[in-house]
C-alpha cells in the first residue's frame, strides 16, 4: 500500500490490496475493497459495486469479497471485530 498526503491534507491510498474498514463512534461500518477495476463497498448490510462511473447494487452477496471475508472469519461478530481496538470490544 502506498500512502500519500496531498496539498489539501487529504490522505491518498494507492495499491490497496486489502479491505479498509471505517467505523463511526456509533458503530456504523463502511468497508471499501479496491478491485482491479473499480471498488466494492459494504455499508451496514448493503453491498455495491462502483465501476466505470456507476454505482450498482450487488444482487449476489455470495459473489462479493465481503461475503468471502465473512466466511473466512466465521461469524458476523468475528467479521465486525476486524480493526477494532481491544478497548472497543
Amino acid at each position: 500500500m502506498k500512502v500519500e498526503v496531498n496539498e489539501d491534507g487529504m490522505i491518498v491510498l494507492k495499491e490497496v490490496f486489502n479491505p479498509i474498514k471505517l467505523v463511526t463512534l456509533r458503530g456504523e461500518r463502511l468497508i471499501i475493497t479496491m478491485r482491479d477495476s473499480g471498488f466494492e463497498i459494504f455499508y451496514e448490510d448493503d453491498f455495491y459495486e462502483l465501476k466505470k462511473g456507476k454505482v450498482i447494487p450487488r444482487a449476489k452477496y455470495e459473489d462479493s469479497l465481503s461475503h468471502k471475508l465473512l466466511k473466512r472469519y466465521g461469524t458476523r461478530e468475528e467479521f465486525n471485530k476486524i480493526g477494532k481496538d481491544k478497548n472497543q470490544e
